[in-house]
C-alpha cells in the first residue's frame, strides 16, 4: 500500500511502541551474539526488520587510540540492537554543535526478510557517508524508509573521522579510517547472510567524501572481493579534496606545546591529547581551504606492506588495470557549488580564479604560464564575477573534473560499464537548501540528493502523486536495480528511458530533473576540454581527463 506522511509516522510509532512491549521483537545471531532488532514500516507501509548500533570493532579508544581496528569482541545473552551507536568524535559546521565520542565503531543493518526456508537471499548497499573525513555518521539522518521500498538490505556504518582516523605519523599505522570501514566490509561478508543478505551481491556506496572512500575501496588490494559494485555520489579520488592529502603533525602539535620537534614527540602528543582538545585542534587545522585545495585528510600513501590500504598514486593505479573492476555508477549534482557560494558571500570572502586551480597541477616554476591558466579560469568562469559564475566555478574545480577524469580512466582500463548522471532536481527534498536557508537558489547543491535516496531529518510532508513523492521513486528504484543487476535501467523498464554507459566517443548522461529522466550525449564536452587541457600542463596530472 502507498501511505501518506501522517499514517505512515502513526503506523512506525504503533510498531516501536508495541514491538518494544512484545515477545515478537526480531532476534539475529551473528559471529559476536545475538542481536535484538526491531520491527520498522518503509515509506509505502510494509514492514522491515531494524538493528541499530551492531559493534563491528572493539573501541578504539585508551591504548587502542591510533590502532588498527579488530573485530568486536562477544558478548552473552542478548544485546539491544534498537538504539542508535554513538557517532564519532566531530564537529558539525552547519549545526555548529559538537557530537561523538571515541567508542563509535559501529553499524546499522536494515532488511525486509529475515531468513527462512526457501528464501532468497538479497543484494546489499553498503554506505560510507560523507562529510569531508571529518564529520557525519550512518544514524538517524539516513533514513531507510525510501530504500527499503526497493527490497534490498542496507548496511550503514561509523569510521573513524579527523584526526583519529587520519593521522598521519610514525607509530601510528595509516589510513585508519578506510581501514575501519574494510572491516566493516568484512564483517558484512561474514554476518550478512543473517540478515537475508547476499554476501556474493554488495555494492558499497557513497556521497562526496563517501564517494571518495567508495573509490579508493576500488583501488584498494584489502578490499579486493568484499563488494562487488559501486556508487560514487558527488566525488572521486581525482577530485583536488580525494587524490591525495598533507598535514603536517609536528607543526600542528608544535602550535600547541612549542617543545615538540621531532615526529616521535608528536605522536606521544597526540596518543595522550583529550578528545575535546584534539577535537578543537582539528576544528582549527580545518578551517581553512581553498576550492583547489589540498584539503587536510583524508588519504596517505603507504609503504608497501600487507596491511597497506594505497601504496602507489591513485592515478598510477587506475591507469594500471590494477584494481577491483566492478560495474560503476557516478555523477554529480547540476550546481554542485551553491554551499561553497553561499558561505563565501555570507563571509564576504574574497575567492579569486587563482583559488580554484587544483593544488596537484605542478607549472614547475613556469610563471608565465601558470599566469596564462588563471587569465584562461577568470575568462572561462568568472567573467563576470557573478553567483551563477562562482557556483559554476566552485562545481568544477571541486568535483566535476575530478569526476569526469575518472570516468574516463576507468572505461579505458576496465572491461566493466560507467554510468554516468546528472542530477538536477529541485524539490522541498533538496535537504541542504534548505538546512543553509538557501531555497530561493535554483538547482541542486552538493549533497542534494541525499534526500531523494534517504528520509533525511530534513524531508518535508508530502502527498502521494507529488514531485518529491515522484522523484524520490525513480531515484530508488535506479539505485537499487544498479545494486541487483549491476544496470540502473529496470528489468521491466517503467521509467521512459534505457540509461547506456559511457564510452569515449560519446559522453552518454541521464539527466534527472523534477519532470523525469532523459538521456544526453556530450553536453559537459565544452568543460572536459578546458580542465584537459589545464590538467595536461603537468606531468603530475596529464593523465588525470
Amino acid at each position: 500500500m502507498i501511505v501518506n506522511n501522517l499514517t505512515y509516522l502513526i503506523l512506525n510509532a504503533f510498531f516501536v511502541i508495541n514491538g518494544v512491549a512484545s515477545h515478537s521483537d526480531p532476534i539475529v545471531t551473528v559471529s559476536q551474539g545475538s542481536l535484538r532488532g526491531s520491527i520498522k514500516i518503509d515509506f509505502d507501509g510494509n514492514k522491515f526488520y531494524s538493528f541499530l548500533g551492531i559493534p563491528y570493532a572493539k573501541p578504539p579508544t585508551g591504548s587502542r587510540r591510533f590502532e588498527l581496528s579488530e573485530p568486536a569482541s562477544g558478548w552473552s545473552g542478548i544485546r539491544n540492537a534498537t538504539e542508535q551507536g554513538s557517532a564519532c568524535l566531530q564537529y558539525n559546521a552547519i549545526n555548529n554543535v559538537t557530537a561523538g565520542v571515541e567508542d563509535c565503531l559501529f553499524l546499522n543493518v536494515y532488511t525486509r526478510n529475515l531468513p527462512k526456508s526457501g528464501t532468497k537471499l538479497k543484494p546489499v548497499m553498503f554506505w560510507i557517508h560523507g562529510g569531508s573525513s571529518i564529520s557525519g555518521d550512518g544514524g538517524t539522518f539516513y533514513g531507510p524508509d525510501f530504500l527499503l521500498t526497493q527490497d534490498i538490505v542496507l548496511v550503514a556504518i561509523n569510521y573513524r573521522l579527523g584526526f583519529l582516523g587520519f593521522i598521519q605519523a610514525k607509530g601510528i599505522p595509516g589510513n585508519l579510517g578506510f581501514k575501519d570501514q574494510v572491516l566493516a566490509l568484512k564483517w558484512v561478508r561474514d554476518n550478512i547472510k543473517k540478515f537475508n543478505g547476499d554476501p556474493r551481491q554488495v555494492t558499497i556506496f557513497g556521497e562526496s567524501a563517501g564517494a571518495v572512500a567508495v573509490h579508493y575501496h576500488i583501488l584498494s588490494p584489502l578490499s579486493r572481493g568484499l563488494f562487488h559494485r559501486a556508487i560514487l555520489q558527488s566525488g572521486a579520488a581525482l577530485c583536488p579534496y580525494g587524490d591525495y592529502s598533507y598535514h603536517d603533525v609536528v607543526k600542528i602539535a608544535n602550535s600547541v606545546d612549542p617543545s615538540i620537534a621531532t615526529e616521535e614527540q608528536a605522536t606521544e602528543f597526540f596518543r595522550n591529547l583529550p578528545s575535546a582538545d584534539l577535537l578543537n585542534l582539528q576544528n582549527t587545522v580545518t578551517s581553512v581551504r581553498s576550492p583547489g585545495g589540498p584539503y587536510v585528510f583524508p588519504l596517505k600513501i603507504e609503504k608497501p606492506s600487507p596491511d597497506a590500504f594505497i601504496s602507489r598514486n591513485i592515478i598510477d593505479i587506475i591507469m594500471s588495470g590494477e584494481y577491483s573492476k566492478v560495474p560503476m555508477l557516478l555523477g554529480f549534482n547540476d550546481r554542485e557549488g551553491i554551499l561553497d557560494e553561499v558561505f563565501r558571500e555570507r563571509n564576504n570572502e574574497n575567492v579569486t580564479a587563482i583559488n580554484f586551480i587544483p593544488h596537484n597541477v605542478d607549472f614547475f616554476g613556469n610563471e608565465t604560464l601558470k599566469q596564462i591558466y588563471i587569465e584562461k579560469f577568470r575568462n572561462f568562469y568568472l567573467n563576470p564575477p557573478d553567483r551563477d559564475n562562482y557556483i559554476r566555478a566552485y562545481s568544477d574545480s571541486m568535483f566535476i573534473a575530478g569526476i569526469f577524469g575518472s570516468v574516463k580512466n576507468h572505461i579505458q582500463t576496465s572491461n566493466k560499464p560507467v554510468f554516468l548522471y546528472k542530477f538536477a532536481g529541485d524539490t522541498g527534498l533538496n535537504y541542504i537548501k534548505v538546512a543553509i536557508n538557501a531555497t530561493n537558489i535554483p538547482g541542486a547543491a552538493h549533497g542534494d540528493e541525499l534526500g531523494y535516496i534517504f528520509k533525511t531529518t530534513y524531508n518535508p510532508d508530502f502527498q502521494p502523486g507529488s514531485v518529491e513523492d515522484k522523484s524520490w521513486r525513480r531515484m530508488a528504484k535506479l539505485w537499487a536495480n544498479f545494486a541487483k543487476y549491476g544496470n540502473p535501467t529496470p528489468i521491466i523498464n517503467d521509467l521512459g528511458v534505457t540509461w547506456t554507459p559511457v564510452v569515449l566517443s560519446q559522453w552518454n548522461l541521464l539527466q534527472i530533473e523534477n519532470n523525469g529522466l532523459s538521456m544526453k550525449s556530450n553536453t559537459e564536452k565544452r568543460y572536459i576540454d578546458f580542465w584537459t587541457d589545464l590538467y595536461h600542463q603537468s606531468r603530475n596530472t596529464i593523465n588525470y581527463l
